[in-house]
């Protein structure tokens, strides 16, 4: 897929791009089956990643229309086939353009799940604090497998030209995330929270505050995480590592299961 200079200048100038019907409906509808037949027991087997599960309660009622609880699942690739036919060439290709690099791969994928009814906020962070690059020539693919906005758990990112900054982060207190930026966070008004549908991508470059609000709709909001790094760009930031695993510490049992 071709690139036009104004989307790669939308990128660079913003810090985002979101891309339209990029997925068919078909593939999206292959991964959600693929996800409502897995069983948490073989994630839980599983040593590949983290995952995180809904608590079961009496308010919490588990079953494969809420894809069994889950909301998070790292190397979903292993699990669901379906999720490679979205990590394909095209995908890699505008990701290579946007960061402007010839050497780029793709290095995670995960499966994010927003749960109705559930506390459960993003709170405003860069990615990049979590990678710890010196050089952040990295993005995150985020595909839409079913329809989101901001009411829906869909993220919304604060416009900003791409730089290679880091703020500093704060540990969290929320459930699988260890880190934000409280002075963002503050800002959750001013951020931009696109209508998406099935089959969208928005692309965000590593050092993009992104932050969602909790799902307050009916149904799961589905979304894949595809993350491409550059090969020429892996060195790591002592300072930013040390940070991150202070902060990963203190919020590393919170990442069992959410609570409700």
């Amino acid at each position: 897929m071709d690139l036009t200079e104004q989307e790669i200048l939308i990128f660079r100038n913003k810090g985002f791009l979101h891309l339209k019907n990029i997925f068919s409906e078909d593939i999206c509808t292959n991964l959600l089956e693929e996800l409502k037949n897995l069983k948490s027991e073989d994630i839980f087997k599983s040593n590949f990643g983290r995952h995180t599960f809904m608590k079961r309660s009496k308010k919490n009622n588990i079953k494969s229309e809420n894809f069994n609880g889950l909301t998070y699942l790292q190397r979903a690739d292993l699990f669901c086939p379906s999720i490679r036919r979205i990590m394909s060439l095209k995908l890699l290709s505008i990701g290579g353009k946007l960061l402007n690099r010839d050497d780029c791969f793709f290095a995670d994928n995960e499966i994010h799940i927003r749960q109705p009814n559930l506390e459960n906020i993003i709170p405003s962070h860069q990615d990049n604090f979590y990678f710890r690059f010196k050089k952040p020539k990295a993005l995150t693919c985020y595909v839409y497998i079913t329809n989101q906005n901001r009411k829906t758990g869909g993220l919304g990112f604060l416009e900003q030209k791409i730089n290679s900054s880091i703020e500093p982060h704060q540990r969290s207190s929320k459930i699988g995330f260890s880190s934000y930026v409280e002075e963002k966070e503050k800002l959750a008004e001013q951020f931009i929270y696109p209508n998406t549908n099935k089959g969208d991508v928005i692309f965000h470059h590593c050092t993009t505050f992104h932050r969602a609000d909790s799902n307050l709709g009916n149904m799961p909001s589905l979304a894949a995480s595809i993350r491409i790094f550059s090969s020429g760009c892996m060195d790591l930031s002592k300072e930013l590592h040390e940070s991150y695993i202070n902060n990963l510490n203190y919020n590393r049992d919170k990442y069992e299961s959410y609570s409700s």
